[in-house]
Order: structure tokens, then C-alpha cells, then sequence
């Protein structure tokens, strides 16, 4: 068993204090920047604010594993028992640009199964949490997402990848959105774009995080 307050209450510090961390620095890590590959960037404050949430974890749970995306390959870790699942950055694009949009994203697994999920967007001053079966808050208020009953009422928030293989697939399945749907939104990381759902945690680690790294729940 595992306490889950204490579980979100290390998720929500640490993110709080990377994200204050990466803006107070934004200056001068904004433009110490390495490419992962043609179009994906990797910065001094992903790596800065994986320092800070990997010792706020190993603090609270020095027992516990930790899975980054700066710091680990699918193929060096397991999925049983319980993992920290790290993006520092998602939205590094926007972050080394001077946009807002951006956000510190943690969650905590077990056996494979998100139990709790942080994204805290320190520029827009939100902080999304969410518990399997207990919602999602955004800074502390109960949230949820909307019901329309067919897509075409729908507004459709996306992302694309950064390598891009399969362009005329990824064109085709935009092309029917458009054609089937009230609007669709490309702004923010997916993780931000979530908060649009009381799924936030969810989104952020099934859907999206690390491409498919974790398993999906049987």
C-alpha cells in the first residue's frame, strides 16, 4: 500500500519548486539548448528541474524508482512496483522561445497503473491534480470535462510529434478532424492542453507520456 496524500503532496511541492526554479533562471537556460534529434530540443532547465523533482522523490520515498525522459530508456527499467514518471519540460519548444506555455508533468504508477498525476503550468499559475478515482482539481477546485454528445461539437486539443515518419498519415487523421469536429487547438504541450479534462493525470502518462513507454493496463 502507498499513502497517497503523501504521494501528491511530494508530486505538488516538487513541481512547484521546478517550475519557480526554471523561471527565475529562464534568462540564462532558455539559451543553453542541445538537439535529441532534427526538430526536438533538450535545454538546461529540463535537466535542472529533473534535479529538483528527482530529489524531492528520493527524499520523500528513497525506495522508489524514478523513470525521466531525460534520464532513462524503456528498455533499463521495469514497470512493477511503484515508479515516478518524470517529463521536467514538456513544451521545451515553447519554454526556449519565451512562451508560457509549459509545464512541470509527474505521476506516480504502481504495477504499471497511474495513481495520481501533477502538472503544474508556472507561468499561466495553474496546478492540475488528479487521483485515480478520486478526479481532478485545478488549483484546488474540483474540475471536470465536458460532455458534448458528437464530435462535431467538439473542440479537439493535439499535438504533433516532434520526428515525423508517417507525414501523410498524420496529415490524414488532422484532415478528418477538421472535416468532423467544431474546431481543433494546437497551441500548448499535451499535458496542458489536458486541463481541459478531468482526466489530466491520465492523458498525461497513457496517452502521450514517453510515447508508449508504460504498458497499458490490462
Amino acid at each position: 500500500m502507498f499513502d497517497k496524500s503523501k504521494i501528491i503532496e511530494v508530486a505538488e511541492r516538487a513541481a512547484r519548486q521546478a517550475g519557480r526554479a526554471v523561471i527565475d533562471q529562464w534568462s540564462a537556460y532558455r539559451n543553453d539548448i542541445h538537439h535529441k534529434g532534427m526538430t526536438d530540443v533538450v535545454s538546461a532547465a529540463d535537466f535542472a528541474a529533473d534535479r529538483i523533482v528527482s530529489a524531492a522523490i528520493n527524499n520523500g520515498f528513497p525506495r522508489h524508482r524514478i523513470l525521466s525522459e531525460e534520464g532513462a530508456s524503456a528498455d533499463e527499467l521495469d514497470f512493477e512496483g511503484p515508479l515516478w514518471i518524470i517529463d521536467p519540460i514538456d513544451g521545451t519548444a515553447n519554454y526556449v522561445r519565451g512562451h508560457g506555455y509549459f509545464a512541470i508533468s509527474i505521476a506516480f504508477a504502481v504495477d504499471g497503473v497511474v495513481q495520481v498525476g501533477c502538472v503544474h503550468a508556472p507561468m499561466l499559475g495553474e496546478t492540475f491534480l488528479a487521483t485515480k478515482g478520486g478526479g481532478s482539481k485545478l488549483n484546488g477546485r474540483s474540475i471536470k470535462a465536458s460532455s458534448p454528445n458528437s464530435l462535431i461539437k467538439s473542440i479537439v486539443s493535439t499535438g504533433f510529434p516532434h520526428e515525423k515518419p508517417e507525414f501523410d498519415y498524420l496529415i490524414k487523421r488532422v484532415s478528418f478532424l477538421l472535416r468532423n469536429c467544431q474546431d481543433v487547438r494546437r497551441v500548448a504541450p499535451l499535458c496542458w492542453t489536458s486541463h481541459m479534462s478531468e482526466w489530466v493525470g491520465w492523458m498525461l502518462i497513457q496517452k502521450r507520456f514517453f510515447r508508449g513507454m508504460l504498458p497499458h493496463p490490462a
